[in-house]
């Protein structure tokens, strides 16, 4: 918009130059007809054709006429702005002109700076917000807050644990043999029943792990028979209506042995 409205102005001023340069020629010709009018009359006067309250009436009228045509000189040296007059005004570079375009390069550098100063203002927003989220302490899952371990302003190591989190996720339990330890891996999916209304309960196995001590089937040694070590295999059940806490899951062998 900058750049139109330079060249709006130029064609307008130069259209004001040429307006200008009519008046003055204008002016000129007046003063030249008041001029000789003057010289004419000042012959008359000399050999007493006329009177002097005559003569001095002309010369004032001359004085006017010139005075216009500084006037109008001065106009249209004020239009061109110190441009050197040329007989074709399109060809007249005008200063101010000029001015108007180098402006609106000046706008063309202050937009390319704000270009870099938002870029500038992404990258510091990008790291806020990396900084935010390190601030954001979150959960492997959701649950109930049962205690705040850290105390406010307490630094603390990575993997820390800093909250007693009691999980709204139901899971269960079961230990089996090395053979049907083989035939499960995490991820898949076992299906058990609660004692309790035999009611099927769908979940996921999400860890398998040796079982403690207490699961292992105790061998006697004297017979050169060694313990049996059990694994443990925690499966998170699926949502099911009626199926809360506290209540015993049975697995059918065939879940092991049809795979």
């Amino acid at each position: 918009m900058a750049y139109q409205k330079a060249d709006t102005d130029e064609v307008e001023t130069h259209r004001q130059i040429d307006q200008q340069k009519a008046v003055l020629a204008s002016s000129q010709a007046v003063y030249e007809n008041k001029l000789s009018d003057y010289n004419r009359k000042r012959q008359l006067v000399e050999a007493g054709a006329i009177s002097q309250l005559e003569m001095d009436n002309i010369t004032a009228s001359l004085r006017t006429a010139e005075a216009d045509v500084r006037a109008q000189q001065e106009l249209l040296h004020k239009l061109l702005g110190g441009a050197e007059d040329r007989d074709n005004t399109e060809d007249i570079a005008l200063p101010t002109i000029a001015q108007e375009r180098q402006s609106a390069d000046n706008k063309a550098n202050d937009l390319e700076s704000l270009r870099q100063q938002k870029k500038q203002l992404e990258v510091a927003l990008e790291q806020k917000e990396v900084n935010k989220k390190r601030l954001i302490l979150r959960a492997p899952e959701d649950g109930k807050i049962l205690k705040v371990i850290a105390k406010e302003g307490e630094m603390v190591s990575a993997n820390t644990p800093v909250i007693l989190l009691e999980s709204s996720r139901y899971y269960y339990d079961i230990y089996v043999n090395e053979v049907e330890k083989g035939q499960m891996k995490e991820g898949d999916r076992l299906t058990g029943h609660t004692v309790s209304g035999n009611r099927e309960v769908p979940g996921t196995v999400r860890l398998i792990a040796r079982a403690p001590g207490f699961a292992d089937f105790k061998m006697s040694r004297e017979k050169s028979s060694a313990d049996l070590t059990a694994f443990q295999i925690r499966t998170y059940i699926d949502p099911v209506p009626g199926v809360i806490p506290g209540m015993t899951v049975e697995v059918n062998r065939h879940e092991f042995t049809g795979r």
